[in-house]
């Protein structure tokens, strides 16, 4: 099976080591959104004021880039977004 890695990009960094085996892309796709959802649950309400985004990057055993995904703040001002 192969192995596909977490890697956390935030303030530190914190790369995957080990990786998890998942049967395909598809499946590590799904990881890396139960990944985000349990960051979401565990994030301090102020962290992407102070730090800025979070990004979740896949890669497979040869260090390709499966999937990013991107967590952050979106602040609305004045009735618009920014």
């Amino acid at each position: 099976m192969p192995r596909y890695y977490f890697h956390l990009e935030d303030h530190p960094s914190d790369p995957d080591p080990e990786g998890t085996e998942l049967v395909d892309v598809n499946a590590a796709r799904r990881e890396a959104m139960r990944y985000a959802a349990e960051l979401l649950r565990t994030l301090e309400a102020d962290h992407f004021v102070q730090h800025g985004p979070v990004l979740i990057r896949v890669t497979d055993e040869n260090e390709q880039k499966i999937a990013v995904i991107e967590i952050r703040d979106r602040l609305a001002s004045a009735g618009k977004e920014q």
